[in-house]
């Protein structure tokens, strides 16, 4: 169990249940499992933007993306770390559950990991190299999601990077 603290001091009702709703439905229509390989024991996600898309989606994928066999290693990216200070000050129980930046030993049970990195966006040709180079040591996410401001700039950025993507 993790806390979800305050929520309604920090978010339009309406919006937000709507928004639930249609990420939900895509994940439904597209669902995290679909790009890994029976064998592969992780589920690699990259949530690219932390706003309240971006929170709301990693809200909702932490409990269905627990699948037997499989850990989960999520990499956010936002522009802030005050993005990630807040996200987690409001949801205190989730460090009992995920390893956050390297914070519980690998030894300890999980369900898997959450990174934070941050980047400050724009449009400009650096970020594909920015998101390249993050990810040339590491593994290719096999689910991402860009949420960085208007849909244009959400479908430049994936095109740029390369990442198939949900905007």
């Amino acid at each position: 169990k993790w806390v979800l603290a305050d929520v309604d001091e920090y978010t339009d009702k309406t919006k937000e249940k709507n928004t639930s709703i249609a990420l939900m439905y895509h994940l439904y229509k597209e669902p995290l499992y679909a790009n890994v390989p029976q064998e592969k024991k992780d589920l690699d996600i990259l949530v690219i933007g932390f706003g309240m898309y971006g929170r709301k989606f990693l809200d909702i994928i932490l409990p269905i993306a627990q699948m037997p066999d499989k850990k989960l290693n999520i990499t956010v990216i936002a522009s802030s770390c005050k993005d990630k200070d807040e996200y987690l000050r409001l949801r205190p129980q989730l460090s009992d559950f995920f390893d956050i930046d390297g914070s519980v030993s690998h030894e300890k049970d999980n369900y898997g990991t959450i990174r934070f990195l941050e980047h400050k966006f724009s449009l400009e040709e650096q970020n594909a190299d920015y998101y390249l180079k993050l990810l040339y040591n590491d593994k290719q996410p096999d689910y991402t999601f860009i949420s960085i401001g208007e849909n244009a700039d959400n479908m430049k950025l994936a095109v740029m990077t390369g990442f198939s993507t949900m905007v």
